[in-house]
């Protein structure tokens, strides 16, 4: 059993899995290239660790989500448009305070199967398989509010401003701003030219 911390894979997991490990909550974190490792953390932990890398509110966020999607369960999680994670119940419960939903990268929630009432099994990138202690038509409804959240991102991505047009627009506002300094650079030398002509000092006295 190989252990991390989720900040030292940040940009690699692709699940994370609730687990005990020695009788303790910890979270199995599944990467990209196939390993398994684990966080001595649990989800809670884990996931608040993945917040302060990234410099995300996920409590201001799980309240934008639950808005978009109109409920108040538990709702995806983003870390960009790209990585979309979907909540899917990964054990079942065995005392009162249990975490029994991890998250899985929507991109990477490949095939899943009916194995039997309220269980499934879903193929999670390179052939890998997670156990899910749900009915299909659930996962399939976390996987499509995972996709509303990823079309919510897509939209405001499009609606922002490219950053070359907010960089020229930032250029042609300092050519303004140079162009009126020039000018009342001009109309104070003018001033001085006149008020130096006709013996007038600065406060218009003679």
């Amino acid at each position: 059993m190989d252990f991390s911390r989720v900040e030292q894979v940040k940009d690699d997991f692709t699940l994370l899995k609730p687990v005990y490990v020695n009788g303790a909550n910890a979270t199995e974190l599944w990467l990209k290239n196939g390993e398994v490792l684990y966080d001595k953390r649990g989800i809670k932990g884990v996931l608040k660790a993945v917040g302060r890398t990234y410099m995300i509110d996920f409590s201001a966020q799980k309240k934008k989500v639950a808005e978009l999607l109109q409920r108040t369960a538990i709702v995806p999680f983003y870390i960009d448009a790209q990585r979309v994670f979907v909540p899917v119940k990964m054990r079942k419960v065995l005392t009162a305070n249990d975490v029994v939903y991890g998250y899985v990268d929507l991109a990477w929630l490949q095939q899943v199967d009916v194995v039997a009432k309220n269980k499934c099994r879903a193929v999670v990138g390179n052939g890998m398989e997670i156990n899910i202690f749900s009915s299909r038509n659930t996962v399939v409804n976390s996987q499509n509010n995972g996709q509303r959240v990823r079309e919510m991102l897509a939209n405001q991505v499009k609606n922002e401003p490219d950053e070359k047009q907010v960089i020229d627009s930032f250029i042609k506002v300092l050519r303004a701003m140079g162009n009126m300094f020039r000018q009342l650079d001009r109309i104070e030398s003018r001033i001085a030219e006149v008020s130096e002509k006709y013996g007038v000092n600065r406060e218009g006295q003679v």
